[in-house]
């Protein structure tokens, strides 16, 4: 695990310890509506994908409520693996208290044993994952391992275009032109932000955290030269990473599937 790697998972695991939302409310939502947790593009892929008996996994778990809810709404065995311990550990917690046949393990994603090789029939990547890598052709070299011949990798993720848009509060933005791509799509810098994980945490000031920018090329040939055969890819309007609040700029592509097989 490198330097990088490790201030993630203290920020990860500060903004869980400091969390800004009951954990008792996700387990309430899994035992009565976890579809809840699976969105309007990602469901119904799910729905003709995963067959019974399936073994799905995901990177970047967080604290387990998407691969819980395929677990309990597709009665199939979940596997997930996320950096941050307490997360990891409130996910096993619930998928005890809820009986379902899945666990998660606290890894880099990197570092994932190769014992876990050719074991997913079903690989899935939520929205804000392959952000945290900087290697992210090692990333896509893992999912490839731990996938199933004819298995099969779906990735929904933040479109790449986004980080071309100005977000509220930043200084290059302007309300009155939110479709203005202002920051250079080819910069594949380095990110770095104390501002803690908002849409988790509460916290103003946080430990630092650290992504990278990577075009739809960079996805699309690392899926390629992993060894994975890249079978559809879709574009939405849909802001589900919830970066633009209540200003979503309009006819530009805000998320995207790809979904490839071993």
């Amino acid at each position: 695990m490198d330097n990088r790697t490790l201030d993630n998972k203290k920020a990860w695991e500060q903004a869980y310890d400091h969390r800004n939302y009951d954990e008792n409310t996700v387990i309430e939502i899994l035992k009565t509506n976890p579809t809840r947790y699976l969105n309007a593009d990602l469901k119904p892929i799910l729905d003709t994908t995963i067959k019974p008996g399936n073994t799905v996994m995901q990177f970047c778990a967080n604290n387990g409520r998407e691969l819980l809810a395929i677990a309990k709404h597709y009665d199939v065995k979940g596997i997930g693996f996320d950096l941050a311990a307490n997360m990891v550990k409130s996910a096993n917690e619930k998928a005890a208290l809820l009986n379902l046949d899945a666990i998660f393990h606290a890894t880099d994603i990197l570092d994932i044993p190769v014992t876990f090789a050719n074991q997913a029939d079903v690989l899935v990547l939520t929205v804000g994952t392959t952000a945290w890598f900087k290697d992210i052709q090692a990333f896509f070299n893992k999912c490839h391992q731990v996938l199933k011949p004819g298995g099969i990798l779906i990735l929904h993720e933040i479109h790449p275009v986004v980080l071309m848009l100005a977000a509220e509060g930043e200084d290059n933005y302007d309300a009155n032109l939110p479709n203005n791509l202002v920051n250079d799509y080819f910069d594949n810098k380095e990110w770095v932000s104390t501002a803690g994980m908002g849409y988790m945490s509460s916290l103003e000031k946080s430990y630092p955290f650290f992504d990278y920018s990577h075009t739809i090329a960079d996805h699309l040939n690392a899926i390629i030269d992993s060894g994975l055969t890249i079978r559809t890819f879709n574009e939405s309007p849909i802001d589900y990473g919830t970066i633009f609040g209540k200003k979503i700029p309009k006819g530009v592509p805000l998320s995207m599937v790809i979904i490839a097989t071993k």
